[in-house]
């Protein structure tokens, strides 16, 4: 796997948000653990930024989930 040029942006991006949630752990990793997925699909399954995907691309991720292949 090789990392995409728009990492760093996604990564500060989902950092600024989850500060927010710093107080609560609880929330914190239950969102932490959300986005993670939420990455590792947009960045290995549709090649894109997370400040890229459009409303398909989430109807699409939430199919995924719905039944996620048996390698994930």
């Amino acid at each position: 796997f090789v990392t995409p040029s728009f990492a760093p942006d996604d990564l500060d991006c989902v950092l600024d948000y989850l500060k927010q949630y710093d107080n609560n752990q609880a929330t914190f990793e239950s969102y932490r653990r959300e986005i993670e997925r939420l990455i590792q699909w947009a960045w290995l399954v549709k090649k894109k930024s997370l400040l890229d995907l459009k409303r398909q691309d989430m109807e699409d991720y939430i199919q995924f989930c719905l039944d996620p292949p048996k390698s994930w």
